[in-house]
């Protein structure tokens, strides 16, 4: 597959960093974290680790733009557009909804979106939460494997794609930087690249609010756990201290463990959690076959 002129002009004419051309290709508007000398050896380093087994999509084709962006100390990146294979499956989405305490709002409707979005979120971690043992020591094996090929993994929860028929897929790593210290590395930043930043919460001025119906609310706990026992396992697997991944751990629980308590402004916080359970029993009237409202 080969990028034509009419492929680079779709993809400059959109807004967004990432088009889907098709079922296998996307179209990347952005800069890669190399220069123009270095790019094709980037290519190649992401064609070798394919070839070692490691789930990662790669870079089929490219074509530089004149544009470039002299940040990182100076150093200009490759900016262009790429072909690049499509991962399969979805990574995890941390949009939030942003409120203002001063202002009036349709409650009703907040707490829809609300709802709408931790609903999405728990569907998505009950798919990792199935996942295998199997799914979760290759994630480690990929995660680590890329340093030998000169490359490490880009500790963003949009560079990591789930699906439940192939496990998690690895794009846009970036060269190697930390040579000899990914298991100290992995060990922290697997939770971010698995759980994102956590339930999508309501910003209510600068207040983080969440507020769960109990049985969500459980469901994110148990799927969040099952997921947390299965990483433990694979990253002791693969010879990473168990004391570490334990404290590790309970870090990282607040990404699943919710607690239910109002905002600092708290007439928005009543208003908004007596209206989501309203909403949250609605819904489950209209939709009791969901796996949600058994």
């Amino acid at each position: 597959m080969q990028l034509t002129d009419e492929m680079v002009e779709l993809a400059k004419g959109h807004s967004e960093i990432c088009t889907i051309y098709n079922d296998e290709y996307v179209l990347l508007k952005k800069q890669m974290p190399v220069d123009d000398a270095h790019l094709d050896e980037y290519i190649r380093l992401m064609e070798k680790a394919q070839e070692r087994g490691i789930n990662l999509a790669r870079i089929v084709d490219f074509r530089l733009l004149d544009e470039r962006c002299d940040t990182y100390g100076g150093r200009k990146f490759s900016q262009g557009i790429y072909l690049e294979e499509r991962a399969p499956g979805e990574c995890i989405n941390d949009e939030a909804i942003w409120l203002k305490p001063d202002k009036d709002y349709d409650y009703e409707e907040i707490a829809k979106r609300y709802l709408h979005n931790v609903i999405s979120y728990i569907t998505e971690l009950e798919k990792r939460a199935k996942a295998s043992d199997e799914v979760y020591d290759k994630l480690v094996k990929d995660y680590l494997g890329l340093e030998s090929v000169g490359l490490e993994a880009d500790p963003k929860p949009s560079n990591f794609f789930f699906s439940e028929s192939k496990g998690y897929t690895i794009i846009d790593p970036i060269p190697l930087a930390r040579k000899g210290k990914m298991k100290e590395a992995i060990v922290g930043e697997i939770w971010l690249v698995i759980f994102g930043f956590g339930l999508k919460p309501l910003m209510v001025g600068y207040s983080n609010y969440h507020f769960l119906p109990e049985d969500l609310n459980a469901k994110l706990v148990s799927y969040g756990n099952a997921i947390a026992a299965k990483v433990k396992r694979a990253l002791i697997k693969n010879g990473v201290d168990e004391d570490l991944v334990n404290q590790e751990i309970a870090k990282n629980q607040w990404r699943y463990i919710v607690d239910n308590q109002p905002t600092e402004v708290v007439d928005l916080g009543i208003r908004i959690a007596v209206t989501l359970q309203e909403v949250a029993k609605n819904e489950q009237k209209q939709v009791s076959h969901s796996c949600f409202f058994d």
